[in-house]
């Protein structure tokens, strides 16, 4: 198991290659066991790649290194850790890369799943049972506590009478295990085979037939946040907008498509934090081929500040962008009258509203409109965070008054932009943060906050990797004023500052 060994020693063995020179000490081996024997031919191996041909499992590395039976004794060696992303394999992976790849991969998913586990006071084995299709247990353990956290929002919001905001939204979709979905065609941009794709509430079959998915009943309490987002923001006019499934994406910019599927019109809106990704939608482009559609007669709209509701049977695409995007569509799918009373009731129990065949025929002559996504007015003596909520999953020490946000601000406000820090390596994939792992990549290689901020990190990168345990302080934390305060880590001083009054 990845987790019965040190981090020591993964660190060291997945820096190996397939020449890197090793030596074995003399069997330590049970005599006459079939580790013995195993053992008594791979020692013979002078490189990694040999050992591993010689019969040397993935584990053996790990074991043989970490109780000195096994030392590299020279180079080469990788400069980090062996890329876990399998879809970095390419022609030049030599067995032993692919091995060491895998095993990286495995550590990355244990060493989460158990941190899961001890955050919502769990069993890990528990983790990997009622999964919802072939989802691995990482993922799985990611949608339970998805679903824990918005649960704990959720009922903060109705005991404060307080609104769910854009940040409780993208906190729990950062926490949201994504799958990789490949039958989605009509979306993926040029070139790729998968897009992380989820959709909740009803589905339809290729045979007809439509049903909950199986997460919805799993994972109540996402569906139930984000309607409680959505009708905290529908305009009066539009109150009692229904609809029977929430799509969520990330980290893709989805192609010029059409939702052929869809019945009526859609409301969308976008988190995170990006730069570009504009929503371009053609109203009137319900006909003919979709390289007809004229740039000049599509409407932007920016999702990250705005509400948009469109008809996703009409021509729309995302533009690219850079950063971290989530979006999230709440629409109708085509054959909902079949749906039967049991799963209707499951639909209104997971907080979304069904639609009544007069309440759909009256939706689908409503035209394309924007609203801007300023926050609702909070009830008088509602706090403007739910920070409660999420220190009870966060953190079971301390009063429940001091979320993990709130330590985090304390915790930046006291250091400056030369303050030592260590990031996780690897800590990010493409399956698990779509959206940012690229760019964690780049700046995890910093030492300072400094060098993390030039690197690509942003103030909530920051925010959110201290958090999830992802980087540390390690320096010493007394910040000194200088003419350093004026730049960018000074700007986002005077920002957690506030926040902390608030």
């Amino acid at each position: 198991m990845p987790c019965t060994y040190t981090r020591h020693a993964y660190e060291e063995v997945l820096r190996w290659l397939d020449d890197t020179p090793i030596k074995y000490q003399p069997n330590p081996k049970k005599v006459g066991s079939k580790s013995f024997h195993r053992y008594d031919r791979y020692s013979k191996a002078r490189t990694v790649g040999q050992a591993l041909r010689l019969g040397s499992f993935h584990s053996d590395l790990l074991f043989d290194y970490e109780r000195g039976h096994l030392r590299a004794t020279g180079g080469p060696k990788r400069k980090g850790l062996v890329d876990p992303n399998r879809i970095a394999w390419d022609d030049s992976w030599t067995r032993t890369d692919k091995i060491l790849s895998t095993m990286h991969r495995k550590w990355i998913s244990w060493t989460r799943t158990f941190a899961v586990a001890d955050r919502l006071g769990v069993d890990r084995r528990n983790l990997a049972t009622n999964r919802a299709g072939r989802i691995s247990v990482e993922l799985h353990a990611s949608r339970i506590e998805a679903d824990a956290m918005a649960k704990a929002i959720f009922h903060e919001a109705v005991r404060q009478n307080a609104p769910i905001s854009d940040a409780d939204v993208l906190h729990v979709l950062r926490l949201w295990g994504f799958k990789r979905n490949t039958t989605r065609h009509n979306v993926m941009p040029v070139g790729a085979t998968w897009v992380h794709s989820d959709t909740l509430g009803l589905i339809s079959s290729y045979d007809g037939t439509v049903s909950v998915k199986a997460a919805t009943r799993r994972h109540p309490f996402v569906p139930r946040l984000l309607c409680r987002w959505l009708e905290d923001r529908t305009p009066k006019e539009l109150r009692g907008f229904s609809f029977t499934s929430i799509n969520l994406n990330s980290g893709y910019a989805a192609k010029l498509h059409r939702d052929s599927h869809n019945d009526g019109p859609s409301m969308i809106a976008a988190f995170g934090d990006f730069v570009g990704g504009l929503l371009r939608h053609w109203p009137e482009g319900d006909r003919g081929p979709l390289s007809a559609l004229r740039p000049e007669d599509a409407v932007a709209v920016d999702l990250g500040r705005q509400l948009l509701l469109f008809d996703g049977t009409r021509g729309h695409l995302v533009e690219p962008f850079e950063g971290e995007r989530f979006s999230v569509v709440f629409f109708s799918i085509a054959r909902s009258a079949r749906a039967s009373e049991a799963d209707r009731e499951a639909l209104r129990g997971c907080g979304i509203p069904f639609p009544s065949a007069g309440a759909l025929e009256r939706q689908r002559g409503l035209a394309a409109r924007v609203w801007e996504r300023s926050e609702p007015q909070r009830a008088r003596g509602a706090e403007p965070q739910r920070e409660r909520a999420k220190a009870s999953l966060a953190s079971r020490e301390g009063s429940r008054a001091q979320g993990p946000k709130r330590r985090a601000l304390e915790a930046f406000v006291a250091c400056s932009d030369d303050t030592a820090v260590a990031y996780a390596p690897s800590a990010k994939t493409a399956e698990t943060h779509p959206g940012s792992y690229e760019r964690y990549t780049a700046y995890s290689q910093a030492r300072t906050l400094g060098e993390a901020l030039a690197l690509g990190s942003s103030g909530s990168d920051l925010l959110y990797d201290w958090q999830a345990g992802f980087l540390k302080i390690s320096g010493a934390r007394k910040r000194q004023r200088s003419s350093r305060e004026g730049g960018r880590f000074g700007r986002l001083l005077g920002r957690w500052r506030r926040a902390l009054q608030d």
